[in-house]
């Protein structure tokens, strides 16, 4: 990468992580609206959906790699 480009970059990334995202939102607001034990049953709903949702695009990033023939644009 870039000097120019990272030094974009990493700033970038550390604000996008100092702001509350929307799943955050919705953990804090099911905390208080319905206590802990829900907020966390919820927070582990979340967790397995971004595993899943991650481990598809691994997936499908292995599958362009490995085939390269295929899906060259």
């Amino acid at each position: 990468m870039e000097l120019l480009k990272l030094l974009l970059f990493i700033p970038a990334c550390f604000a996008l992580n100092m702001t509350p995202g929307p799943n955050n939102l919705l953990s804090l607001n099911n905390a208080r609206c319905y206590g802990f034990y829900s907020a966390f049953i919820a927070g582990l709903g979340r967790v397995l959906a971004f595993a899943g949702m991650i481990a598809w695009l691994l997936q499908v990033w292995l599958l362009c790699c490995m085939h390269q023939k295929l899906y060259s644009w």
